[in-house]
């Protein structure tokens, strides 16, 4: 029996905690002992005590971390810290001599923690055992440090059968209806095909807390072909995957991206993007994958589906649950997730004391968003370099 911490940033009901999560069970099923520690609560925390686990409120800062540890009488063979936001515990554990495996989940947050926090940065670069949920946000992830693998998400089956495809494609959206998710070049995409198919139809479900999002619905108030949905779980989640033929995930930018492997799971056709890390779930059997925000190109693939005849749909529908049966099941990311505890190494000795948060370095940096940097002693400035700028991509 290994004996395993798990560090969050926070247990809110969005994607890193739940995933944490996971984790744990996996470990748990697997007969190993699971211990939580997170810097905040949040809503999801009675699902993590369903699971009979007591997650434990710690400071982010490197001496309670530290002092928290060392009056623990359990001694950790795996410390698994999630998100960037956890760096001061991935430097803390790692001097200890113990394997810690750090997850990188918000590659869109990277750039900016890279270049904005140079204490962050400091940690990074140094250390050998990352993690990431996808090839795309590894891609990201290696910009800055190369020592990274990757161990895909996944969501439980929750597959009842085939739905019966109508005799004009429907189309679904489901997600946040932020920027990122693409939902108003799908929109305009979606008006394109339907002058050519005008019996198809858009179903959009989710919550809507943009002002962009909110207008964008008040513009298509007229448009029957449309229909908003708001949030939706439970029952009202498996009505909505039935009432489609096509799943879209025109994500701009999506490090994992759960939505595409819920539609894999469910039996639908996909459409999505070249910045979605889990279109490894997609290929031409099952679906489309074009660039990021090209209308043109979005509307060339609606049109691929919505010429196809309920045979053409239903294939597409078979070859999705096979594609998720053998590379997105639960059993896949359990199987990686265990194997954490052989690949992770422990890290060579740090050089360096442990910094201590509460005080600041005589010698220090800041960081700018243009890449430059000045260096001080003190409250003096000694001198300013030009960077290379936070990555675009």
């Amino acid at each position: 029996m290994a004996r395993i911490l798990l560090v969050s940033h926070e247990l809110s009901v969005t994607g890193a905690p739940n995933s944490l999560l996971r984790q744990a069970r996996y470990f748990m099923e697997a007969g190993h002992s699971v211990d939580v520690w997170s810097y905040s609560g949040g809503a999801l925390l009675p699902r993590y005590e369903e699971a009979g686990l007591r997650p434990e409120l710690v400071a982010d800062n490197r001496r309670a971390l530290r002092e928290k540890y060392e009056a623990n009488p359990v001694k950790y063979d795996l410390v698994v810290c999630n998100t960037t936001r956890t760096y001061r515990c991935v430097d803390v554990f790692r001097r200890f001599r113990i394997k810690v495996a750090w997850f990188i989940r918000e590659t869109k947050l990277l750039d900016e923690d890279y270049w904005m926090n140079p204490d962050f940065a400091k940690v990074f670069r140094e250390f050998g055992n990352l993690y990431t949920v996808s090839e795309y946000a590894a891609d990201v992830v290696r910009y800055y440090n190369n020592r990274v693998r990757v161990v895909y998400n996944s969501v439980a089956d929750a597959f009842h059968g085939f739905a019966v495809p109508a005799k004009a494609a429907r189309f679904g959206f489901i997600g946040s209806l932020i920027p990122e998710k693409g939902i108003e070049p799908l929109i305009e995409a979606f008006r394109r095909t339907r002058r050519t198919f005008p019996d198809i139809t858009l179903t959009i479900a989710g919550g809507i807390p943009e002002d962009a999002a909110r207008r964008l619905r008040a513009a298509t108030e007229d448009e029957s072909s449309i229909r908003w949905l708001g949030m939706v779980q439970g029952p009202e989640k498996a009505a909505f995957f039935d009432s489609i033929d096509v799943l879209c995930v025109p994500s701009l930018d999506e490090p994992f991206g759960l939505t595409v492997a819920e539609g894999a799971m469910q039996g639908k056709a996909i459409v999505t993007t070249d910045r979605t890390g889990a279109n490894f779930l997609v290929d031409r059997d099952n679906g489309r994958i074009v660039r990021a925000g090209d209308v043109d190109a979005l509307a060339a693939a609606l049109s691929d589906f919505a010429s196809m005849n309920a045979d053409g749909l239903r294939a597409c529908a078979e070859h999705s649950r096979a594609t998720y049966l053998s590379k997105g099941s639960v059993d896949s990311e359990r199987e990686a997730v265990l194997r954490m505890l052989d690949e992770t190494t422990v890290e060579p000795c740090v050089r360096g004391r442990l910094r201590d948060d509460d005080k600041r370095p005589l010698f220090h940096e800041v960081r700018y968003a243009d890449g430059s940097r000045r260096f001080y002693f003190k409250n003096l400035r000694l001198v300013t370099v030009k960077g290379r700028g936070i990555r675009t991509r």
